[in-house]
């Protein structure tokens, strides 16, 4: 199957499609190693753009994240499936959940998705109104702090040595918060412009300003593995 552009892990994680973590890995398990790398670095590179400078513990949390996936990028049935398990949760927290307190300028309050806050404040930053988010109730995401860890030094390894990403096994031990047990990883955003991704993925049309929930209805229904890469 087709994976290798960005909107193809945009299509993946944005969308009311529900699948499980068997699903996605019998849909990612042959793609390649570094291919993956790529786009799930780039993703988080993006979406991380939309955490106001104030938000600390988010983007700390982000960063946890982004890294664990990345320790999980590797081609052996194992860790490829640990991927997808991995990828699946973050999606249902990223996407799905409606627990970031919103308040908009006229002081009227809704609970949005992760994926709404960040881009509320990616279109604050381009001019629009500015909302107040609360990030306090996303916070608590079970993460094991070894496997962030292990992610940092093979990143920092790789770099530094050029080898091949995501030859390691792992250890796994029961998760953890993040924000009990901080890990960073450096991060460098690009310099493209926020406005693109946001009119890419058709936010101004999904985010209805005075009460901003994405259009569209949950679904329940699990989605077939050979149609997750279309």
């Amino acid at each position: 199957m087709d994976f290798e552009y960005f909107d193809d892990i945009t299509d993946l994680i944005e969308n009311d499609e529900t699948y499980t973590a068997d699903d996605l890995f019998a849909a990612l398990k042959d793609v390649d190693r570094g291919t993956l790398h790529e786009l799930v670095d780039n993703y988080f590179t993006d979406i991380t753009k939309g955490v106001p400078d104030e938000a600390s513990d988010m983007d700390l949390l982000m960063e946890n994240i982004r890294t664990l996936l990345l320790g999980l990028v590797n081609e052996d049935a194992e860790t490829r499936r640990r991927f997808a398990e991995e990828f699946v949760r973050f999606r249902d927290w990223y996407w799905f959940g409606e627990s970031v307190k919103a308040v908009d300028p006229d002081g009227d309050e809704s609970l949005v998705s992760v994926a709404e806050a960040l881009t509320l404040h990616r279109l604050e930053l381009l001019g629009e109104d500015a909302y107040e988010l609360d990030f306090a109730d996303v916070l608590d995401y079970p993460i094991d702090a070894y496997d962030v860890n292990f992610g940092v030094s093979r990143i920092e390894s790789e770099q530094d040595n050029e080898t091949p990403r995501g030859t390691a096994s792992f250890d796994f031990g029961g998760g953890v918060s993040a924000g009990r047990q901080p890990v960073s990883l450096a991060c460098e955003p690009d310099d493209d412009d926020a406005e693109d991704y946001i009119d890419d993925a058709g936010w101004n049309t999904l985010i209805n300003k005075k009460n901003p929930v994405i259009d569209g209805e949950f679904s329940d229904d699990g989605a077939d593995a050979d149609e997750l890469l279309h």
